[in-house]
């Protein structure tokens, strides 16, 4: 009896710690390149296009915010170019597009930047960080954005395989590829080539070198670091309506402040289950509201998540989607509730439909709750590197995106 009072003490504390932390963090993060949202953002040289971030902090007040740029590294750390040699003027700017929320019972301020030919788009490629700061507080950082800038040097043809190295149609899929590089890059080195890779959004692999290299044709194949889990269609709820439960809701309580929440519907594992379709947002989500302009008529409701797992003491359990990427670690962490003898987890959402998946383990992954299974679509996105002692920045010149459909 004492311990589970104990854990149900913790599971309070960590909710309400969660509830207090998460009033001031910007929510509601989103990255668009040219209208189209966007993870990872990826801008073209010598091209158009323009980068749109926007969030909410849950305050009515508004503040003065401004972005500056920061140029990383290959592995993301600042790097050490001075300002002139990645921008042609200024390193800051103001975001001036700010909105209260209109007839909302959660009050929040929404925010809106336009990065572009105009406003601290950088002069060559590689990896950035956008950083939001309050002017009357301009050591703290509201909110970083990473994108990256890519040029046209380079050309995919991609192939994707469930007869890996390792298995034959046991849900995981290999990634094999060629990479024709403009003949302006020349003397090209292995080591000076790397690939990262994205699927869904989420980083998973980085720093392949090419399994060899056949004039100004890099080819990457039969490597293990291009052997991904294909894991399960992300899970999915719809809380656009504050009234009647969409897809994937239980039950909606009104709370005695007049705002709802939502309680998920009893998620269990789906390992040994049969792959069933679903409609996916590639683990992002839709802001909508049936009601005015989302961006700022969309309220802001609780949303409660259940798992039906036994209690593991040492092994931690959480939640990921594109609306947890800007918390701490990345995840929303889960905590098991003595009384209903389930995993637990708390957050606030603004309305709209969204995707999401448990991960479990140290570190935490999906494997043992999701299951893998071939059938599993996704979106690819790749990123061509090309280092040189002679250059200061890695250049990334070549990008390529597809959707693999699950054939």
């Amino acid at each position: 009896m004492l311990n589970k009072l104990i854990v149900t003490i913790i599971t309070f504390l960590a909710v309400a710690h969660l509830c207090v932390a998460q009033s001031v963090m910007p929510k509601t993060v989103i990255t668009s390149v040219n209208g189209k949202p966007m993870v990872p953002a990826v801008l073209h040289t010598n091209s158009n296009d323009s980068l749109t971030i926007s969030f909410d902090l849950l305050e009515p007040d508004l503040r003065y915010v401004r972005a500056s740029l920061t140029p990383l590294t290959l592995d993301n750390k600042p790097s050490q170019m001075a300002e002139i040699e990645f921008l042609p003027s200024f390193n800051r700017a103001e975001v001036t597009d700010i909105e209260n929320s209109q007839s909302t019972v959660t009050t929040y301020t929404h925010y809106k930047f336009i990065l572009s030919g105009e406003n601290l788009l950088p002069t060559h490629s590689g990896n950035y960080r956008l950083d939001f700061v309050d002017d009357d507080q301009p050591s703290d950082t509201i909110l970083s954005i990473p994108f990256c800038v890519a040029e046209s040097n380079a050309s995919f043809s991609t192939a994707l395989t469930s007869a890996t190295d390792l298995s034959f149609n046991q849900g995981q899929r290999q990634l094999s590829l060629q990479c024709n590089i403009d003949k302006s890059i020349v003397n090209l080195n292995s080591n000076d080539i790397s690939l990262a890779v994205f699927i869904d959004g989420q980083p998973v692999a980085s720093g392949i070198h090419p399994t060899r290299l056949d004039g100004n044709r890099a080819i990457f194949e039969h490597q293990p670091a291009l052997i991904f889990n294909n894991g399960n269609i992300w899970r999915r709820f719809d809380i656009t309506d504050s009234y009647y439960p969409g897809h994937g809701i239980l039950l909606i309580q009104q709370t005695p402040d007049g705002n709802h929440r939502f309680l998920t519907e009893k998620d269990v594992p789906r390992v040994d289950t049969q792959y069933q379709t679903d409609g996916t947002l590639y683990g992002g989500y839709i802001i909508d509201s049936h009601i005015g302009v989302p961006e700022t008529n969309a309220d802001y409701c609780d949303v409660v998540f259940t798992l039906d797992i036994p209690f593991m003491p040492t092994t931690p359990v959480a939640i990921r989607s594109d609306f947890t990427r800007y918390m701490p670690g990345g995840v929303l962490p889960m905590s098991f509730d003595s009384i209903s003898n389930k995993y637990k987890a708390f957050t606030n959402l603004k309305q709209g439909v969204y995707n999401y998946q448990y991960l479990v383990g140290n570190p935490l992954k999906p494997d043992s709750i999701e299951g893998n299974f071939n059938e599993t679509p996704h979106r690819y996105d790749l990123l061509l590197y090309y280092t040189s002692p002679t250059i200061r920045y890695p250049r990334i010149i070549g990008y390529h995106s597809f959707i693999y459909n699950g054939n």
